[in-house]
């Protein structure tokens, strides 16, 4: 019998439902995980992951370390939904030319992303970052 001195209490279903790690489990494929994503943050997930099939048609997307992460021949990028708002990560962002300033990391990991609000959609910036990142894939470096 394992002891637990304070039951953890269960989390609101609006948070058990984005934070949950056993809520992200049950979703093996990246159309029923965005489509548990309700409100303005699940729908700019949807439409950063429409964008990614239309900047980079032959990516294959699946769900790896619970978000939805699209590859070609490596590691492309990621779309990770939180309460307010969207990361999308790419995954050799530190080589990747950001003339917005919106990409955010250390250089200590080679991951690079931005935190994208509802209503503050950087399009063009996405599809930029994306035609480099692709480039950068292409190369094979």
């Amino acid at each position: 019998m394992t002891f637990r001195p304070y039951p953890r209490p269960p989390l609101p279903p609006a948070v058990s439902r984005v934070w949950n790690i056993e809520a992200r489990r049950r979703h093996p494929d990246v159309e029923g995980f965005l489509r548990d994503r309700e409100g303005p943050v699940g729908d700019l997930a949807r439409r950063l992951r429409k964008i990614v099939h239309d900047a980079v048609p032959d990516a294959e997307e699946g769900m790896k370390w619970g978000v939805p992460f699209f590859v070609r021949k490596g590691p492309l990028c990621y779309i990770s939904p939180a309460r307010r708002h969207v990361t999308f990560g790419l995954a050799r962002g530190v080589e990747i030319d950001d003339t917005s300033g919106r990409l955010c990391g250390t250089g200590k990991s080679p991951i690079r992303k931005a935190e994208i609000r509802p209503g503050d959609l950087p399009e063009a910036d996405v599809r930029g970052w994306l035609a480099q990142a692709v480039a950068l894939d292409e190369a094979g470096e």
